[in-house]
């Protein structure tokens, strides 16, 4: 784990994203490959994801957005419709994440591995939902020291 002490100025950037999924429910695998940007907008960050995914028989092109609100010590996640997802403190490395939305349970793993790259991990469960995801995030170009 490598601590962060600057929240914004590490997610700030180009990144290639690698997503693995798991749908236990439907038995099925699949991937996503692509990039994440993020950037500064007004008094937060705006992270854009868009890749091209296969999962089963299905293959398209697939984006999602976030709102990123930096506050002493960490930040809050929005979802693309503004409800909040989730807070985010990346000071120790790591940070351990429980969100429910509905009937559904999010329990995720964020985990910094260097200054230019970290992994997110979900475990979702729920009546519909039954899926483990996980994403690798590498800098497109490496931070100075």
């Amino acid at each position: 784990m490598w601590p962060v002490r600057d929240l914004g100025a590490f997610l700030h950037g180009e990144w290639r994203l690698s997503r693995r999924i798991h749908d236990l429910r439907l038995a099925q695998r699949g991937w996503l490959e692509g990039r994440a940007s993020v950037t500064a907008a007004a008094t937060d960050l705006r992270l854009e994801e868009s890749g091209r995914l296969v999962f089963g028989g299905h293959v398209s092109d697939a984006s999602q957005h976030y709102r990123i609100v930096l506050g002493d010590g960490g930040a809050q996640v929005f979802r693309a419709d503004g409800s909040h997802f989730h807070d985010l403190d990346l000071s120790s490395g790591w940070a351990g994440i429980l969100h429910r939305c509905g009937d559904d349970m999010y329990r995720g793993r964020y985990r910094a591995l260097n200054r230019d790259a970290y992994r997110v991990a979900w475990r979702v469960t729920g009546p519909r939902k039954n899926y483990r995801m996980t994403s690798l995030y590498t800098r497109v170009v490496s931070q100075p020291p």
